[in-house]
């Protein structure tokens, strides 16, 4: 595949894919300025594109063609704060395709090979036209997911799209055969309205004969007709076969759904990829080879018998399909949020339930006894949130909780200030779960928490660079701490005394910088991650005498023997 944008590269195949992405102009081409949105040289291109679309390529000497197309479907799953963690493999689908097509619009794809490993369970059915390519670069409304997930969208180079978008040329590419060159010029798509369904992205189109040459978009919020649909990316690539004809040769569609249990966030990714070659043209193909549905299946045993090689499916599997996205798809989204507002693209839901376990809703402990809370979350809109958890404890007659507000960018930067009155650990990790602890507490006096109260406020900013894949998180907080008491009753045995902490109050600073989880070489999944913090004690006699300790675990605010007195 080629990547380059600006240059000018001689190739002697008849079979080309191009691939435009950023990089500096070549100092064989001289880089032409960028066109304004709807200028008329921009206009023109795309015009001429349209009707070349319309024509269905009649006038090209194109009749019918086959070809074959090897594909993957995958199913994979993302769970936890953030989304940091790679998605994991849970049904990868491997399959064979005859593709045919005929002048004008006739398309017919047969599956002749399919196998899948089922890795965790499921109930996941893809959609039909899943299952398939995209014939033509998509009719001109384009549908996804048999109309389930997109219906209907103007195509950018459609009658209907000339009045849905604007357009500007973004740069060229010179591509040089042994006997010509062709000019490839990118042009960027947005809705004149984002707030209808259209498509947002980028076309490459041959600047002397306006074919397409690849396609490249996402789609607004109003075009994703699942709620639950966080986004849909499209990838289509096309090659020259004879010289002539720019026809399917790589295709990529990723579909994410985001969906919460208790403000708990997990992603369900859909990634298919296609590669086609093996081109026939004009072959004379029969007009009853595309008669019923465009999508059909050899029967199931004849698709078993397909030698796909290459050992098992999840061994064929491409390496990074473990991989949030690939850079093509990252790039697409990335155009798509600077052509368009980001609110136009996001899945918002305006409240939710927050918790992260059971616990938050009910626990037992010897300082509170039974314990009952709840937690909300309410999406203001514009990337704004505010949070609210509480919890009440019947023995000691005490409200606990804490309040965020929020603000997150669309490149996944936040800034939060929370303030709070819960109980901390003194420990670094619990020794066993809040449920089984409030279960042993409650029935035998058995308590394995060490609480104390922390009362205070913190401010924190999550930073992300899209080079590197680094995320940071620099904060600052003021905090009180204080002993608790016991105030409940088992309903057999007895509690031990909480621990003895003097109060104090705190000024804390903190650095994490993390790379979320990746694949390195031989597939073996790294990471990387660092901190540093440091807090200021004083202690709470009123003497004012501060002691600067060397850096502790969050968790750990317990302050040193010499910072709980004057002494």
């Amino acid at each position: 595949m080629l990547r380059t944008r600006g240059a000018t590269v001689a190739l002697g195949a008849v079979a080309l894919v191009v691939s435009v992405v950023a990089a500096a102009p070549a100092s064989a081409q001289r880089p032409q300025p960028p066109a304004q949105w709807n200028d008329a040289r921009t206009r023109d291109l795309v015009e001429r594109a349209t009707a070349r679309r319309a024509q269905q390529l009649a006038d090209t000497g194109l009749v019918d063609y086959k070809a074959t197309a090897h594909g993957y479907l995958t199913f994979l799953a993302q769970v936890g704060e953030g989304l940091t963690e790679p998605p994991k493999v849970v049904k990868a689908d491997q399959l064979a395709l005859e593709v045919y097509w005929h002048a004008p619009d006739m398309s017919k794809q047969r599956i002749v090979g399919r196998r899948d490993t089922l890795l965790l369970p499921t109930d996941i059915n893809y959609h039909r036209d899943h299952l398939g390519i995209v014939q033509n670069n998509f009719p001109n409304a384009i549908r996804l997911g048999e109309g389930d997930e997109v219906l209907d969208v103007p195509h950018p180079l459609s009658a209907a799209g000339l009045e849905a978008y604007d357009y500007a040329i973004s740069d060229s590419l010179q591509i040089r055969l042994p006997d010509r060159k062709i000019d490839v010029i990118e042009v960027r798509v947005r809705p004149k309205d984002d707030t209808k369904p259209r498509a947002i992205g980028a076309v490459y189109i041959d600047r002397d004969e306006a074919q397409v040459v690849r396609m490249a978009f996402s789609f607004t919020r109003a075009a994703l007709r699942d709620k639950d649909l966080e986004d849909v990316s499209v990838v289509l690539e096309n090659a020259l076969v004879g010289t002539r004809f720019w026809l399917p040769r790589r295709q990529e569609i990723e579909i994410r759904r985001t969906g919460t249990w208790l403000d708990f966030p997990a992603r369900g990714i859909i990634r298919g990829r296609w590669e086609i070659g093996d081109y026939a043209v004009n072959q004379g193909l029969a007009l009853a080879i595309f008669g019923g549905p465009e999508l059909t299946f050899l029967p199931p045993e004849q698709r078993r018998r397909y030698a796909f090689g290459g050992g098992s499916v999840l061994d064929s599997l491409p390496a990074d399909v473990r991989m949030v996205t690939d850079e093509d798809v990252r790039r697409v989204q990335a155009q798509a949020r600077a052509l368009v507002q980001q609110q136009v693209l996001a899945r918002t839901r305006s409240s939710a339930l927050a918790a992260r376990r059971i616990s938050d809703f009910a626990r037992v402990n010897r300082v509170e006894g039974l314990a009952l809370g709840a937690g909300y979350v309410w999406r203001v809109g514009s990337g704004v949130s505010v949070t609210a958890q509480g919890r009440y404890g019947f023995d000691d007659n005490q409200v606990k909780g804490r309040l965020a507000l929020a603000h997150r960018w669309p490149g996944g930067a936040a800034l939060r200030l929370t303030g709070y009155r819960d109980f901390r650990e003194a420990g670094d990790e619990p020794e066993v779960s809040l449920a089984r602890n409030s279960l042993a507490a409650q029935e035998f006096g058995s308590d394995w928490t060490d609480p104390y109260l922390a009362r205070g406020a913190e401010l924190a900013a999550d930073l992300v660079s899209g080079t590197s894949g680094l995320r940071g998180t620099l904060s600052a907080a003021y905090e009180q701490d204080r002993a608790l008491s016991v105030h409940a009753t088992p309903f057999a045995g007895r509690y031990e005394p909480t621990l003895p902490v003097a109060g104090v109050s705190l000024v804390r600073v903190g650095l994490e910088v993390e790379r979320p989880p990746a694949l390195g070489p031989l597939g073996v999944e790294w990471r990387l991650g660092g901190s540093l913090r440091t807090s200021i004690y004083t202690d709470g006699s009123g003497c004012g005498d501060a002691v600067l300790r060397p850096p502790r675990p969050e968790s750990s605010f317990m302050p040193p023997p010499d910072a709980l007195s004057c002494d």
